[in-house]
């Protein structure tokens, strides 16, 4: 015990300002609160604020040795809520789908001996996050793929409050409907099973035009297929410039002075009365390379569901297909771009990315190492050397719980995925006013530095569940956000058991605070988190320390005649050191301070907000709620994304109009009773 005690006073973490830097940095921007709670948003998520910079540590000692902390804990986990990590396919079932390029779907938890557990890979993601979080680690890593935007429908006029977009000042600059031609061109698209090869050969231009538009119904003539208005390329028409310069005239027959074209149906929308037809490819234009990260970004968001089923989406295969693109070059780095579309009024591209966002303070410094990466570890990217992590989750296996832990059907419910498009709740919005609001890009006019708003994490809603139906088309039409699951039950208690190895007072402090949290507090784990599942609350049921050397001086010891057991070196690690190690976390990340004080500093005082579970307002579901839209029971088109108050109207009779409303700091949602609280408006299932 003397040589752990004494390896836990001397034991310390130490940490870097960047060098030359002699002061720390400005704190970064924060979300202000909302005074105007008509301005207010709300979702089931929220953010903990950046800090003021990363905080960078010492590399972690060599694995050949033992110079810090070793320890055993065991975990006590209950479920507050019903959880799901979806479990593994048998064998013979992975095969069979295997075979037909088809992945299993499994609805059954994650299971161990027939009974609910969880994953050490989940636990260990789960404290690392935390970690990541009081440990002021950079913000990485990030899905840094291109950010669209479409604002079609929108005004760019700052006075017309109903519908102007502070994007669509962007968006007219470069696609302007009333004007052609324009940064729009147009041309055919050659995929390539190499991605640095996509090509598009520019169609030919005469007087400056490459593409018309055309009626859905020309004069003795009806195309079925084009007035069905779905996606689809082709067919071959003939066609002459009308007399207003962006439309034309056009059959289905050869006419005397029209000349052949490839119409376009670009998709259906209400009182759409028009196509588009391309002329044909100019073979002497020199073909236009596609850079490989903008064919990546097609692939990754370019594909709706409506240009899937009808078979529109372009691939490695397609070969001189219709196509609309702009040209355009990154004004941060001057990278080049093509963004390619399969119609005129194309989504855009962001010109920065969300890594860009990210105050230059709280970025990753290549060859650094964090708090996080310390503990946990990080793999060689080829500029960063790795490092195996020291500390290891082991399953979390059922102790008791209910008779059936499991339920016994399946459910189906929604289960979407993040929209950083959503800027007013992705970036700090310093003006809570739509006019003043900031996108990717700055604000209406492009001027300002947007900043990225923190770390997501998701609100405890105990008595939420995610929306379930027996037949999934009851809540939407995109098959590709309906999960079938079967949840485990509430109430059921796993124990778990965590290792760690050399780790310095530093390190352990960390980890035991990412462990043990406040009063009132809980974590967080699993999917369908927005539907109130995955709250559960861990306690540290008892805390070994490994005293290395003690160990292998009484490995054998103990045993006499092939009895006993081998020498452990283990000994209690007692509430008052496991405080010691807590505050010296503390005090390295605010010198002199204790964790009880670290809590109640700003930054973690919204954390605290996000992991409350006790306590929390009768009205809570509705604050955590998010927005819809749709029919309600009454026949009224209903949309929260627009109106505020289901079934308020304004005086002169029309919805409140109040669009982009930011998202209010995690202690204003918890807090403050006027933030906008009305139940779900009693939609009719969609079908």
């Amino acid at each position: 015990m003397s040589n752990f005690a004494d390896k836990l006073a001397s034991a310390t973490g130490r940490t870097n300002l960047p060098a030359g830097q002699t002061a720390p940095p400005p704190p970064a921007p924060s979300q202000p609160r909302i005074r105007d709670p008509r301005r207010a948003g709300r979702a089931p998520y929220n953010f903990v604020p950046l800090p003021p910079g990363a905080r960078w540590v010492s590399a972690p000692p060599p694995a050949d040795s033992y110079s810090g902390l070793s320890g055993v804990l065991e975990l006590e986990i209950t479920a507050l809520t019903d959880f799901y990590i979806r479990g593994t396919a048998p064998w013979d079932e992975y095969i069979r789908h295997s075979r037909k390029n088809e992945k299993p779907e499994v609805s059954l938890p994650f299971m161990i001996g027939g009974k609910p557990a969880l994953p050490g890979s989940s636990l260990r993601g789960m404290l690392r996050m935390l970690v990541e979080i009081i440990g002021q680690s950079p913000l990485d890593p990030i899905n840094d793929s291109q950010l669209f935007f479409r604002t079609v429908g929108s005004t760019s006029n700052p006075g017309d409050r109903n519908s102007f977009e502070p994007h669509a000042v962007a968006y007219k600059s470069r696609i302007d409907p009333l004007r052609l031609p324009n940064n729009v061109k147009a041309g055919y698209l050659a995929g390539h099973a190499d991605d640095s090869k996509w090509t598009i050969v520019p169609a030919q231009s005469r007087d400056g035009r490459q593409f018309y538009q055309v009626a859905l119904e020309p004069k003795g003539f009806r195309d079925d297929l084009a007035k069905d208005q779905v996606w689809r390329r082709g067919p071959k028409i003939w066609f002459r410039p009308g007399r207003l310069p962006k439309y034309a005239e056009w059959s289905n027959q050869p006419q005397p002075g029209f000349e052949e074209g490839e119409m376009v149906c670009s998709g259906g929308i209400k009182r759409k009365r028009h196509q588009w037809v391309i002329r044909p490819a100019d073979s002497q234009a020199h073909p236009v390379q596609i850079p490989e990260w903008d064919a990546a970004a097609y692939r990754d968001t370019g594909v709706s569901q409506a240009i899937k089923k009808h078979e529109f989406a372009y691939s490695s295969e397609s070969n001189r297909v219709p196509c609309f693109y702009v040209e355009w070059n990154s004004p941060d780095d001057g990278k080049r771009h093509i963004t390619f579309s399969h119609t005129y009024n194309m989504r855009l591209p962001y010109e920065h990315s969300v890594a860009q966002r990210v105050p230059e303070a709280c970025r990753r410094d290549a060859g650094q190492w964090d708090l996080a990466q310390a503990i946990f570890g990080r793999t060689d990217d080829g500029s960063t050397p790795g490092h195996c992590g020291r500390v290891f989750l082991e399953d979390a296996v059922f102790v008791s719980g209910p008779p059936q832990p499991v339920v016994s059907d399946d459910w189906h419910i929604v289960l979407g995925a993040p929209k950083p498009t959503t800027f007013q709740h992705y970036l700090v919005q310093p003006r809570e006013d739509v006019v003043n609001s900031l996108h990717w890009d700055g604000n209406y006019q492009g001027q300002g530095t947007p900043s990225t708003r923190g770390h997501k994490l998701y609100f405890h809603r105990p008595g939420a569940s995610p929306t379930r139906v027996t037949d999934p088309r009851d809540i939407t039409k995109k098959d590709n956000v309906i999960s079938t699951i079967r949840p485990a039950r509430k109430d059921c208690v796993l124990r778990a058991r965590v290792r760690y190895e050399n780790l310095n007072v530093t390190e352990l402090g960390a980890l035991l605070a990412a462990i043990d949290l406040p009063a009132g507090c809980a974590h967080k784990i699993g999917m369908a988190k927005p539907g109130g599942f995955g709250s559960i609350r861990i306690r540290i049921a008892d805390a070994k320390g490994i005293d290395r050397k003690t160990r292998y001086e009484r490995l054998f010891a103990d045993l006499k005649d092939g009895r006993g057991i081998l020498g452990s070196g283990e000994h209690d690690l007692s509430a008052a050191v496991r405080e010691q190690a807590r505050n010296a976390f503390a005090s390295w990340v605010k010198e002199g301070a204790t964790l009880e004080q670290l809590w109640q500093s700003p930054r973690m005082d919204e954390l605290k907000a996000l992991l409350m579970y006790d306590g929390l307002p009768e009205d809570w579901l509705s604050r955590t709620r998010y927005l819809e839209f749709g029919v309600t029971k009454d026949k009224v088109q209903y949309n929260e994304y627009k109106h505020i108050g289901y079934p308020k109207l304004a005086p002169n009779g029309r919805p409140f109009l109040e669009q982009r409303r930011p998202l209010p700091p995690a202690t204003q949602v918890l807090t403050d009773p006027n933030m906008p609280n009305d139940p779900r408006p009693p939609f009719v299932p969609r079908r």
